[in-house]
């Protein structure tokens, strides 16, 4: 679906951006980066600096806001994990006591390192 407007409100945009990844609606936040890229190549225009959101700009807020667990699901569903500090997320996982989905992370981006030993997360 094409946002059909022809000005939209910038700011409106933007609050509404920043409303979704504040309210951790992550799977709207990468629905609405698709549609204003659609919309931008569709009608060749440009989109001020501040919404040019893209699935890293996504993932980093998540991570940002220590939601390490989303932003690992969605670096693995978007094969990122070379553009991210992996292993540090992971890390924030087991600071925070989630040994579960640390080690399913683990498992998913193949870290050795021996920190992440089973041993060391029992």
């Amino acid at each position: 679906e094409i946002i059909n407007v022809q000005r939209p409100d910038f700011n409106c945009l933007y609050n509404f951006l920043n409303a979704l990844i504040a309210h951790k609606q992550y799977k709207l936040a990468m629905e609405w980066t698709g549609k204003l890229e659609l919309w931008q190549t569709t009608n060749s225009t440009s989109l001020p600096p501040a919404l040019v959101w893209t699935p890293v700009s996504v993932i980093t807020a998540m991570a940002t806001a220590g939601d390490f667990e989303n932003a690992l699901k969605y670096i693995e569903q978007y094969r990122l994990g070379q553009q991210f500090p992996v292993a540090s997320l992971v890390d924030g996982l087991i600071a925070h006591k989630l040994f579960k989905a640390a080690m399913k992370y683990i498992k998913a981006f193949s870290l050795n390192e021996p920190r992440f030993q089973k041993k060391v997360l029992v």
